[in-house]
């Protein structure tokens, strides 16, 4: 509690800032329109979906955190600031996917937007038509732009490998092993949506047999269970390309040889991979109960 008083929310502008969380909402709640990079620090805007989503995420937590500080005023700026930001959103959605910004459209940032911006309110629920229609999008877009998963699916090998976005050539433009950890991750959350929101609309079940190739009729505990089964397709795909350097992971997947290459021992993969297991057992804990689990 002392450290939190002293280096994270002083309750005193003049005393440290304010405190690192008071200092930094302070700055988002006065700069969350101005131009910025995208997450892969190569382009500039002031409107990336990312970067407001997760933006959004932020002011709830903090405003949640300033109340239990006994900050209301600050709580109450926070939330009107994640107000006018959540305004602006849905006009990244062009009423197929959801797009970056209007410079980079299909690009994963999206993906990752989903899972760590998502604070379970309905704005880009898992199961939302946004969100799948963004997945379908990208599996198509990643499908047709990879040899790899071409020759992968031929083989029999379940899953799908994703990049970061369209006609991307930093060090060949190939598939990364973190975003595709993130789709897994994804598919679980949904996955576990099923089960917590109760059985999808015709509508959404298209999109899902579209996005995973799922069996028609499946609800409740079997359709989670597919869902999970196509999440661990893209755990298996990822473990096909890593299993060789002894699960290392580099960055990148050779988009034509499947072989690793670019920055070794990402620690945003194993982030991803950990956030991706965590999900995981969430799901299969709810769908098998008690049962041991296995992963391979």
């Amino acid at each position: 509690e002392d450290y939190v008083k002293q280096n994270l929310w002083t309750g005193d502008k003049n005393k440290n800032n304010g405190g690192a969380v008071y200092h930094d909402l302070d700055w988002v709640v006065n700069n969350w329109q101005q131009n910025g990079c995208d997450l892969w620090e190569e382009i500039q805007s002031n409107d990336f979906f990312w970067g407001r989503y997760t933006m959004r995420a932020s002011l709830e937590i903090g405003a949640q955190f300033a109340e239990k500080m006994g900050d209301k005023a600050s709580a109450d700026r926070y939330r009107g600031v994640k107000s006018d930001i959540e305004k602006t959103l849905m006009g990244h959605y062009d009423g197929g996917f959801v797009f970056e910004s209007q410079s980079r459209k299909k690009d994963s940032a999206v993906i990752e937007a989903f899972n760590v911006g998502d604070l379970d309110d309905g704005l880009f629920p898992a199961l939302g038509k946004e969100v799948l229609g963004t997945v379908i999008t990208l599996n198509e877009l990643f499908c047709n732009s990879y040899d790899i998963n071409r020759k992968d699916s031929a083989a029999g090998v379940p899953g799908i490998l994703y990049g970061r976005y369209e006609n991307d050539n930093y060090d060949g433009g190939n598939p990364w092993v973190l975003l595709s950890a993130s789709l897994a991750q994804l598919i679980y959350r949904q996955a576990g949506a099923v089960l917590s929101a109760g059985p999808p609309s015709a509508e959404i079940y298209g999109l899902l047999q579209k996005a995973y190739g799922i069996e028609a009729n499946l609800s409740g505990k079997e359709l989670a269970e597919a869902l999970l089964g196509a999440a661990d397709g893209v755990m298996l795909r990822i473990k096909k390309h890593v299993q060789d350097d002894d699960l290392h992971m580099q960055e990148q997947i050779n988009r034509d040889t499947g072989t690793q290459t670019s920055a070794k021992d990402l620690t945003w993969n194993y982030a991803n991979m950990v956030k991706a297991f965590k999900a995981r057992k969430a799901v299969a804990t709810a769908i098998f109960a008690k049962e041991k689990l296995v992963i391979v």
